[in-house]
């Protein structure tokens, strides 16, 4: 086991962190609970090392292998693979059998298991000088025109409602435009900005993945680091349900310019990369590429 020095752990300002973040947006008013965040800003807390100082934030979610003690952490983005990570986590790290015949009900033990290993548990219990051994800090990322496309098709109208439009009629356009209104801090977890909710101008991630590589990759690529072999993963991974495929394709790139190069959507296009600014220049995006 590795020796610690004294480990110091330093709380940053709210102020601190807003500085630190490439853009800063004015207050707004928040109109509805359902379209605001699901949860307070929490800041992100350093832990100074002997070797290193290391700003994670609270609500990452610590990954342990509890078959050789090592971690790693991961900031989860909502409709970007986080139920997928957390089902890997669960099943393959924990070794938790796969219950094919109620997914739902499966996939909700594993989001349940992962909330409950979060940064913000090893300070509560003192024990944030193991987070000194991250073997990585990663987070995954995806092209923003499809991420709040995505987010829109699965949960507005149905579970999240556009403010004035609470009776589920709102438009993609309306949709957009409420965003464009709404501070990016106050934002519904499944559209919150990356940069926002991963203090991307805080934290140094050791690893950046992006979805339209294919999630395969990076949960072999982390659990690899964890102690878990690659085919290991790849073979558990099939069994949990997990494709492989890649959305790096003409189908997906098409779909995104259908929807906002018409000429009654041209300026939905611009609302994304206003809104999105910072999401975009940390994952090098551009529109008219896929990744």
């Amino acid at each position: 086991m590795p020796t610690f020095m004294p480990v110091a752990l330093v709380v940053l300002s709210q102020i601190s962190v807003a500085r630190a973040l490439s853009s800063v947006h004015p207050p707004k008013h928040r109109e509805s609970m359902d379209f605001a965040s699901e949860r307070g800003d929490v800041a992100p807390a350093t832990v100074v090392c002997t070797d290193r100082n290391i700003t994670l934030p609270m609500h990452g979610y610590v990954l342990k292998n509890p078959s050789n003690g090592r971690i790693a952490m991961c900031c989860m983005n909502p409709k970007i693979a986080s139920s997928t990570v957390s089902s890997a986590v669960y099943h393959i790290l924990e070794g938790q059998p796969i219950d094919t015949e109620h997914q739902a009900h499966d996939s909700k033990h594993a989001r349940n298991f992962v909330r409950g290993q979060q940064v913000s548990d090893y300070v509560k219990r003192g024990k944030e000088e193991e987070l000194c051994d991250l073997v990585s800090i990663f987070t995954i990322i995806r092209n923003p025109w499809d991420r709040v496309k995505s987010a829109f098709a699965d949960k507005v109208n149905s579970e999240v409602f556009v403010p004035g439009h609470l009776n589920g009629n709102a438009t993609f356009s309306e949709f957009l435009h409420a965003l464009q209104d709404t501070e990016p801090s106050d934002m519904n977890g499944h559209w919150k900005p990356v940069s926002e909710n991963c203090y991307t101008g805080v934290v140094n991630y050791t690893d950046v993945y992006k979805i339209e590589h294919g999630i395969e990759h990076p949960i072999r690529s982390v659990f690899e680091k964890l102690g878990v072999s690659s085919q290991h993963t790849r073979n558990m991974l099939k069994k949990i349900g997990v494709r492989s495929q890649q959305s790096h394709n003409s189908h997906g790139l098409a779909a995104r310019r259908e929807m906002y190069n018409t000429e009654t959507t041209k300026k939905l296009k611009q609302i994304v990369e206003d809104v999105y600014a910072d999401d975009i220049a940390f994952g090098g995006y551009e529109f008219d590429k896929l990744a």
